[in-house]
């Protein structure tokens, strides 16, 4: 007892360690369980369920991957869970809180609510607001923003346990079943493809945009093919007009004429703190493409404060999904987590692609000193590919879990020993129409073509490829057509100043056909494919060519200097008042202008590819030269215009406008004035945006014209037909064309042994097209479709053309 006295005051502090340690070891063993979770009972996180105290309309609402923390219902008593299409469930609270909440499907989530009068003014009111608030809540709106981006991509399968029977088989393929239990196994453990990419935003109204790309990773590949950008894939926020998923545009719910397009219905209302939440669901009116979910309007501001937004093709089997949560930072709303999902079926099993992406680092402002690169939206460090793991650990917002790190390091194996960064070489060759063998490369372009004048072309093309030098390449080729029967050849080298191959000088020589008067405005325009197996007059082109091009800001730029003999292959003659002419040679500097505003590009397997602009894209051509048999100096213009863009409440809109004129001395021979851009032919195809479709190639010359193609499409379809054979199925959608030209001619009369006319009398052609008359299901990806229509001229032919042409037309569609 005496020694119990005499050291009370010690076994007093020793017993408040061990009670400060209990403590301690209670507040950390919490403190690993500070989140809560809701799920289905798959286990699937249920972003955005809603959390109400029990008799109260207070509550909040989970984040996008359906956690919540655990402190907001300390003072809870008794919780109400509810998410749309499940059953609600109650909590009691007595002690600890729940940590994981499981909800059930509804029975009765299908049937119909009557929603009352009062409920719908109130909704009106709402969504009225939040078309009122757009421009004020838009980041794109905002003068300047920057942000970090951690942005996380993987590729997987969903395999069944079991396989599905074969049409008339009344057991299971052993050999499959066991199959499918080995492919489980593996996607059980990993996925196919993982990448991650780090990068800083930087934004500058009205359309500046700067993506740098700090750290990239991706599974099976020490230097990454390509930067896996969230914004590459779906909105950066949910205010514009559309919601752009996978390149196709879905009508946004909260855009103008939003009650047309959507049956909107509120779902749950929450109170938190001075704010109230609203949860309306909506689920499309029309047929067509449109989109279903869940928007969660905060009542500060009327801001979008979560989304969630699905598309539905049960033909493909297809589904693509994106969950969008907000959050205000310096009184403004600014995207804060954005999840993707797109999966499609493959007989029993699902593949699919899913993206998660977390902001932070947010700041109203640029950094300084800072220029925007207008070449390249998307800037790649250096050393973005080699970041330690010890960097991508502090660069996560959480860690990888055990499948993510076992696809990294089985795909990573699998990469160094099949060499897969050597292998990925043949990727930005095949898209440039070449397939390497060895140090060359073979022109794919150059082995077949067919058009009327040289019937089959069979070819060869050969040049240096990127294994022998990735700044210099050379090569040379040959054709024969067996109509013609005529060689056609060239040669070339080119040196690239840059890693990217945009800036180029190319020196050539070629002898082959060309289509004489032919426009050739830009790539983008030329419809090359069709041009070629439209060839039906030809000019023998040899030609000595100097062509150097680069892209600078929203310009790219080409300068050519060439020197030509050209000589007609059909009865043709210049007839000047002193000679006949019959044979043209000169030299000719051309510069040829592209200016697309805002245009973002991104880099893909090493080269830059460019986003469609949203804005008008501008084309000139300027071509000033000399005709030594005629001592004729020329000068020869062409602009065009044109712009493509999805209208709310009108529909697409495409639009294309050229132009052109010619300054000279003396008539220029048939090959270097205008001819009509003509597609028809006696079994025309159709419809092209950018050919007279009820003209034929050589019905009209001019010096200076003027020519208009539009088309809008009706994007409603009329229906949708699904066929006994599940591969087919029909949802027709309406456009209509007009299209115009009007040209006219300095001394047609000089033009001998051709027969054509001058456009002097405007020429309008009319159409009306039928697309998607039969869609063709092509691997659950997309379809092939079957379009008809109907063209019209007001004006007679001059040759014996009809003045209706009829078609039919292919084309993919996701």
């Amino acid at each position: 007892m005496q020694y119990l006295q005499k050291h009370k005051s010690l076994l007093n502090l020793k017993r408040g360690y061990f009670i400060g340690l209990f403590l301690l070891m209670h507040v950390y063993a919490s403190a690993q369980t500070t989140k809560g979770l809701v799920t289905n009972d798959a286990n699937q996180p249920l972003p955005f369920a809603s959390i109400k105290f029990c008799n109260s309309s207070k509550g909040f609402v989970t984040d996008v991957n359906g956690q919540f923390p655990l402190s907001k219902l300390i003072d809870a008593s008794c919780i109400v869970i509810s998410y749309v299409g499940y059953a609600p469930k109650t909590i009691s609270i007595t002690g600890t809180p729940p940590v994981h909440i499981i909800l059930t499907p509804s029975a009765d989530s299908l049937t119909e609510v009557i929603v009352t009068g009062s409920q719908k003014n109130k909704l009106t009111r709402i969504l009225n607001n939040v078309l009122a608030q757009k421009n004020k809540n838009n980041p794109d709106k905002y003068d300047n923003y920057q942000c970090h981006i951690y942005y996380k991509t993987i590729a997987g399968m969903q395999v069944a346990d079991t396989v599905a029977l074969k049409p008339g088989s009344k057991e299971v393929d052993s050999v499959q079943l066991r199959n499918q239990k080995e492919l489980k196994s593996l996607t059980d453990k990993q996925h196919f493809f993982i990448t991650e990419t780090f990068t800083q935003r930087i934004w500058q109204k009205p359309q500046k945009l700067q993506e740098i790309v700090k750290a990239v990773k991706m599974s099976g590949f020490k230097n990454p093919l390509f930067t896996s950008l969230i914004t590459n894939v779906i909105p950066f926020h949910s205010y514009n007009d559309f919601i752009n998923l996978n390149g196709k545009d879905y009508h946004n719910p909260i855009s103008k004429g939003l009650f047309q397009n959507y049956r909107f219905r509120l779902e749950n209302e929450i109170i938190n703190a001075a704010d109230t939440v609203w949860v309306i669901s909506f689920e499309p009116r029309k047929t067509g493409d449109q989109l279903s979910g869940l928007l969660y309007i905060n009542s500060n501001g009327y801001a979008i404060a979560n989304l969630i937004a699905t598309a539905v093709d049960k033909e493909l089997k297809r589904i693509v999904r994106i969950e969008q949560q907000y959050q205000q930072v310096a009184g403004k709303w600014f995207p804060e987590k954005l999840n993707y999902k797109w999966e499609f079926g493959i007989e029993s099993n699902n593949i699919f692609v899913t993206g998660n992406a977390v902001i932070d680092s947010i700041s109203y402002g640029l950094p300084q000193n800072f220029s925007f690169n207008k070449k390249r939206t998307v800037l790649v460090n250096n050393v973005a590919g080699r970041v330690k793991d010890s960097t991508w650990e502090k660069l996560r917002q959480a860690p990888l879990d055990q499948k993510e790190i076992t696809t990294y390091k089985v795909i990573d194996s699998i990469g160094e020993k099949y060499k897969l960064d050597n292998a990925a070489t043949i990727i930005p060759a095949l898209s440039e129409g070449r397939l390497p063998i060895g140090l060359v490369d073979i022109n794919l372009n150059r082995i077949y073509r067919y058009n009327k004048y040289e019937g089959s072309r069979l070819g060869l093309g050969l040049q240096t490829g990127d294994k022998l030098s990735k700044k210099i390449t050379g090569g040379a080729w040959a054709g024969y057509g067996f109509k013609d029967r005529q060689w056609k050849y060239g040669l070339f080298t080119t040196w690239y100043a840059d890693n990217y191959k945009e800036t180029a000088f190319t020196l050539s020589y070629s002898n082959d056909v060309t289509d004489p008067g032919r426009l050739q405005v830009h790539s983008d325009l030329n419809a090359n494919f069709v041009r070629e197996f439209l060839l039906a007059r030809a000019d023998n082109t040899k030609q000595y060519k100097l062509q150097i091009q680069h892209k600078m800001g929203y310009f790219t730029t080409q300068l050519s200097l060439t020197h030509h003999t050209t000589v007609p292959q059909y009865n043709y003659t210049l007839q000047m008042p002193q000679k006949s002419i019959h044979k043209f040679s000169g030299n000719e500097a051309s510069l040829n202008l592209r200016y697309a505003f805002a245009e973002r590009t991104a880099p893909v397997f090493g080269k830059y590819y460019t986003k469609e602009s949203k804005y008008p894209v501008i084309y000139a051509n300027i071509d000033a030269g000399i005709i030594k048999e005629q001592e004729n100096r020329y000068l020869k213009t062409i602009m065009a215009i044109r712009w493509k863009k999805n209208i709310n409440r009108i529909g697409r809109e495409n639009l294309l406008l050229i132009g052109g004129y010619i300054w000279s001395q003396e008539p220029l021979p048939l090959s270097k004035i205008y001819a009509g851009n003509g597609f028809a032919t006696t079994n025309s195809f159709l419809a092209i945006t950018g050919g007279m479709q009820t003209i034929t190639p050589y019905e009209y010359y001019m010096d200076r014209f003027v020519n208009l193609y539009y088309m809008h499409d009706f994007t409603p379809v009329l229906y949708n037909l699904k066929f006994k054979k599940r591969t087919l199925s029909s949802s027709p959608y309406i456009s209509v064309a007009y299209n115009y030209l009007l040209g006219s001619m300095r001394q047609p009369q000089v033009h001998q042994g051709i027969t054509f006319a001058v456009p002097e009398k405007p020429i309008h052609e009319t159409g009306l097209v039928l697309n998607h008359i039969l869609r063709i299901k092509y691997l659950n990806l997309g379809y092939f479709n079957l379009n008809a229509g109907c063209f019209y001229r007001l004006q007679p032919a001059v040759t014996n053309a009809n003045r209706y042409k009829l078609g039919v037309g292919m084309s993919f569609s996701l």
